[in-house]
């Protein structure tokens, strides 16, 4: 990996404007690997740079990590860049699916391997970095069968990271805004604070989803209208796919759509019916857009981190751009937190959800406290040289 670290690390400015990277607590990795444990690393997922910061703290940590990466992620990904990736311990799952080769392999990790496995729970980017979304189960399942198999404790080590800008990112964010209001067939109106530009969007599209599902626009606070508009279309999904009504959260009844949807494309030899089930894989996409949109997430005084997050999303779900453009130079903050020990007794049936749970708490706890105050001091210019020379250099060979 360390051959490859000036290119890492110039993509990781290039691409993301990351300068620098600051490591908390690797203190109970380290004591996690010395008793010999399988470790589990269990991250919250605000970004597309989070690799990035991790592949970071693993060089800190002087040992390399595995890392389960969405099968899309090596799809997009040409030939060269595929090769970069399994160096750097990265391998494929396909999440929909039940892809047992890549849970074999995890397990077999935690087992058997010196080096820790890094599993993202909340299954995708959600670009919200204040906020940690609902854990899936299979990270806590992995750590639990791996424990029951080998009779090896697994660590389960959770991970809060935290993105702050070191410049000024909003001539691009009022950019951004422009292009999404003209995309609505607004006038950018550039009076108005940007808080209340984001708000007006984000009423505008749910109405605009409202008359398209609903036939009409509801009354009411947007978090109730949000909430109805997701029950009802996943109540009516689950329903013509006969899904036992789902107490799961939202993105693990989504999945398990999915999972019915796909099955269904895959058996199925009529043209009529591919149609309906891929406009049903269509509106399952947009549940997990609408989700992802919480709609207290911007009120009082909203960072300009929450703002660029925001419009990071809006960038590629009303714009249409595969990935959000960089917004200015930021640092991360990653902090390990308090390992939770899954022993090869915890075997009940249901351990998982519990263990699930608790390492999402743990990890919103570790990204509040990174966000006190007192944590997150102002960069100074000098503390990024060592970074900016090292990308510099890299710049002008390549």
């Amino acid at each position: 990996m360390r051959l490859w670290r000036p290119y890492r690390r110039f993509r990781g400015m290039r691409q993301h404007g990351l300068a620098e990277v600051e490591v908390r607590g690797i203190e109970h990795v380290q004591d996690a690997m010395a008793e010999g444990y399988g470790v589990l690393i269990t991250p919250n997922h605000p970004t597309h740079a989070d690799p990035f910061v991790l592949v970071e703290a693993s060089e800190r940590l002087g040992t390399p990590f595995y890392f389960m990466t969405a099968w899309q992620v090596f799809a997009m990904t040409h030939r060269l860049g595929r090769r970069v990736l399994r160096q750097h311990g990265a391998f494929s799952i396909d999440r929909e699916g039940h892809d047992l080769k890549a849970f074999r392999q995890a397990v077999g990790i935690l087992q058997h391997q010196p080096h820790p496995l890094v599993v993202f729970p909340e299954g995708e980017v959600f670009h919200l970095n204040d906020r940690v979304m609902p854990f899936r189960r299979g990270a806590a399942t992995m750590a639990l069968r791996a424990a029951r198999r080998s009779g090896r404790p697994v660590a389960c080590v959770p991970c809060g990271m935290k993105f702050q800008f070191v410049d000024d990112p909003m001539p691009r964010l009022l950019g951004v805004i422009g292009r999404v209001e003209k995309r609505l067939g607004w006038t950018p109106s550039s009076d108005t604070p940007v808080p209340r530009r984001l708000q007006r969007i984000a009423s505008e599209v749910l109405l605009r989803m409202e008359l398209q599902h609903f036939g009409e626009a509801r009354n009411g606070p947007l978090r109730r209208r949000q909430s109805d508009l997701l029950s009802a279309l996943l109540t009516k999904l689950e329903a013509r796919h006969g899904c036992s009504a789902s107490t799961g959260t939202i993105p693990e009844r989504v999945k398990q759509l999915r999972r019915r949807v796909i099955s269904a494309i895959e058996t199925s030899a009529d043209r009529e019916q591919h149609a309906r089930l891929r406009a049903d894989l269509d509106e399952l996409f947009l549940v997990m857009q609408l989700f992802s949109y919480p709609t207290d997430y911007l009120t009082g005084q909203p960072s300009v981190e929450r703002i660029a997050e925001t419009l990071d999303k809006l960038e590629e779900d009303l714009l249409g751009v595969r990935t959000a453009r960089r917004r200015g130079v930021r640092r991360a903050i990653v902090t390990f937190g308090e390992p939770v020990i899954a022993g090869p007794f915890d075997s009940s049936p249901g351990a998982a959800r519990p263990l699930t749970d608790l390492l999402q708490n743990r990890v919103q706890g570790l990204v509040d406290e990174i966000n006190a105050p007192s944590s997150l001091p102002l960069a100074p210019a000098a503390h990024l040289q060592p970074f900016a020379e090292e990308l510099s250099t890299v710049s002008l060979a390549g």
